[in-house]
């Protein structure tokens, strides 16, 4: 395998990519709490490997290859929101780690067969352990790396005896294993769309380049908001014959039945991720101007100026907290904030915190997006910091009403509505 891989690329930087995973192994033995908890997560649910499967699991139902740009286990996005949909709805989803092998303990050498660990009865996370460690957005895969993960993708569909389904890839670099599976089985290869990747600066050109050939690749192709569809569509027309816009959505839950609770003193809060579209500068000026408000903003900083905002004794930062938590934390919060920069990034994102935030009736402060402003008087849009401030304010004095408005106003839009979208568009819509 070794010389076929080192054929026509960079070598050195191929052989540092295999050897690299033994360095980590020793790494973590010796620092065993630098090890980051996604790693292992998988591992605490029941784990299988091949053998024990006898192709009777989903024998006879339609199923979804699940392949992701984001880790079950680190934060639910559109991709884990969907399958989890999906497999409440009868079709079971096979959801592949997108670490392929980051999150096994031991390098390849010593444990390189897939395993599949059971998060739900309907849902099974595969892991392929590939020798050299790669992660998602930071090269293509290599052509033998898209073999072994399409075997191991037939492997767990055979075991599990599934002979029909399609595939949902979220990320370029997933093309050719999915077009594999497709001329194996004949499963429709969908391409999910969710974010702008050239927006993004730890995406490698490769990377970015590859989106045109799964787009042309693809049976369908699925645009999380308007700005990603007229884009694609205006430098693609045909494309529309084979696309359709399914936005992002939020899964009611117990909290969204209960009355709002919130704290005192009131609560303004963020939830999401913390990188360079995050205006540090719109949420310091609303916590200068409102000291008696405190500021939770949670998530996983990757960008260090939003440090500065630790300076106001009344902003939080509270680090990464678990999706269950968040839904609990949201349901006190007196207003919510979606302070992004505008850029073409952000113009293209359909925050998925923006339907959860209305879904529990609070107000949302946000920059001018597109996919924000289609709430009109339901959202209070800032374009600068200053009137960030002003928002808070009035946001904290509007009328009890418009929360239930806001409910209102979302009821249909549930991960339950857009995964029967997406079967609409299989015509798997059962009668």
């Amino acid at each position: 395998m070794w010389a076929r891989s080192l054929g026509g690329r960079n070598a050195p930087l191929y052989l540092w990519q295999l050897l690299r995973p033994y360095g980590r192994y020793v790494y973590y033995l010796a620092l065993p709490h630098r090890r980051p908890s996604y790693f292992g997560a998988p591992w605490r649910f029941r784990t299988t490997g091949f053998a024990s499967l006898d192709g009777r699991e989903w024998k006879g139902e339609r199923a979804f290859v699940i392949l992701p740009m984001s880790d079950w286990h680190v934060r639910r996005q559109r991709p884990q929101h969907l399958a989890a949909a999906l497999a409440s709805m009868g079709y079971p989803c096979l959801f592949v780690n997108p670490h392929l092998g980051l999150e096994y303990s031991r390098p390849f050498a010593f444990d390189p067969k897939p395993r599949i660990t059971w998060l739900d009865r309907r849902i099974a996370e595969l892991h392929v352990h590939l020798p050299a460690e790669h992660e998602l957005s930071t090269r293509p895969l290599y052509p033998e790396e898209s073999e072994r993960i399409a075997a191991a993708i037939l492997g767990a569909l055979a075991g599990l005896g599934v002979m029909e389904g399609a595939v949902l890839a979220g990320q370029p670099v997933w093309r050719d294993a999915g077009k594999s599976i497709r001329s194996k089985l004949g499963f429709p290869l969908i391409y999910d769309c969710h974010d702008l990747l050239s927006g993004f600066g730890r995406v490698p050109p490769g990377v970015v380049s590859m989106e045109e050939e799964l787009i042309d690749d693809s049976d369908y192709v699925l645009f999380s908001s308007s700005y990603l569809e007229t884009t694609q569509l205006a430098r693609n027309p045909a494309l529309r014959s084979k696309s359709a816009l399914v936005r992002n959505a939020y899964a009611p839950g117990p909290a969204h039945n209960a009355p709002a609770m919130p704290d005192r003193p009131p609560v303004v809060g963020y939830a999401g991720a913390l990188d360079h579209w995050f205006d540090t500068d719109a949420v310091a000026a609303a916590a200068e101007r409102h000291p008696k408000v405190r500021f939770a903003i949670l998530g996983k900083v990757e960008s260090q100026p939003i440090r500065r905002l630790g300076r106001f004794s009344n902003v939080e930062l509270t680090g990464e907290v678990p999706y269950r938590e968040v839904r609990e934390r949201t349901a006190r919060w007196s207003a919510a904030l979606i302070p992004f920069k505008v850029m073409p990034l952000t113009l293209a994102t359909n925050p998925i915190k923006l339907y959860e935030y209305l879904s529990d009736g609070l107000p949302v402060i946000s920059s001018r997006l597109p996919e924000v402003e289609r709430f009109g008087d339901l959202v209070y849009i800032a374009d600068t910091p200053e009137r960030y401030a002003d928002a808070v304010e009035r946001a904290l004095q509007e009328e009890p009403a418009l929360r239930d408005r806001r409910k209102i106003a979302v009821a249909s839009e549930t991960w339950t509505n857009r995964a029967n979208r997406i079967l609409e568009l299989l015509g798997w819509v059962r009668a």
